[in-house]
């Protein structure tokens, strides 16, 4: 396996639109999971001590990832615009950012409310 294709699959990649694309000043941002991945620990070791400041290959929750940017974008509003977006991964809509575990190669879309008429 090439470098470039490992590079790729431990990036998650992150597409920010309206208020959110507004306060980040960006539209797309990347995390490369390597640098910022904690265990995530199966059921079956549960029980087991695992080193919660290492790399590993669990991933880690969207939940974490949303922490990550929020301390990305220090000194911005996103926090609190976060609180309010919806969030898909890979193109599915998600509601709970704790049950989504991320591998690296995903894309995640930070969506706001809309308004219109």
């Amino acid at each position: 396996m090439s470098n470039t294709a490992y590079s790729k699959r431990s990036r998650i990649t992150i597409l920010y639109f309206g208020i959110a694309r507004t306060t980040t000043g960006t539209h797309i941002d990347t995390v490369d999971i390597s640098e910022v991945s904690t265990p995530s620990i199966p059921a079956s070791h549960k029980d087991e001590h695992v080193e919660r400041t290492a790399p590993c290959e669990y991933g880690i929750p969207l939940s974490r990832l949303i922490e990550i940017l929020i301390e990305r974008h220090k000194g911005t509003k996103l926090r609190e615009i976060l609180d309010i977006c919806q969030w898909s991964v890979d193109l599915e809509m998600t509601t709970n950012v704790e049950d989504i575990l991320l591998r690296g190669g995903e894309e995640v879309g930070v969506i706001p409310p809309v308004s219109g008429g």
